[in-house]
């Protein structure tokens, strides 16, 4: 006998039928990748693919890390690392492979541990979280990113709310 399998199996296409197989070949190929990239790289293929092809999308996200930057800085919190670079940003323990500023804010511990922390503590950590969408709307008069610090600001509120319910 001849060959056996896929490799038979297109040997006895038409014509017609080729760009199907291929489209389908192709359509397999892109989720593969995008299940290997979310799964194992945790998006940043994805991510550094977006920002290659919209220099927008690379704008957004360089203003709205430094806002979270600029305000670290002027209200003192230790910013511990900046990676610009999804890529990179794997390789940095710091920053759980997101690209973006880690800063050191004593209200976003106690808020992680689930308890509360100093007033003053947690306004500085609630300005810092917000200033990524601020610097963002600021220069394109709206915000595409920062929905996991609005996820980190709620935390931090609702740790709060924790512990004055304790405290009264």
């Amino acid at each position: 006998g001849g060959p056996v399998g896929p490799i038979a199996t297109l040997r006895t296409l038409e014509w017609w039928q080729l760009p199907a197989v291929l489209l389908a070949t192709a359509g397999g190929a892109v989720l593969l990748v995008a299940v290997v990239d979310v799964g194992l790289l945790g998006g940043a293929l994805l991510r550094t693919l977006s920002r290659a092809v919209s220099p927008e999308a690379e704008a957004r996200f360089a203003r709205h890390e430094a806002g979270h930057f600029l305000t670290a800085l002027l209200l003192g919190c230790a910013v511990e690392a900046v990676e610009a670079s999804p890529m990179s940003a794997l390789a940095n323990r710091r920053l759980r492979g997101s690209p973006g500023v880690v800063v050191h804010a004593a209200a976003l511990d106690a808020a992680a541990e689930g308890r509360g922390a100093p007033a003053a503590d947690v306004d500085a950590a609630s300005i810092v979280l917000m200033g990524g969408i601020a610097a963002e709307a600021l220069a394109f008069r709206s915000a595409e990113g920062g929905a996991s610090d609005e996820r980190d600001l709620r935390l931090l509120l609702e740790a709060q709310e924790g512990r004055a319910g304790r405290d009264a």
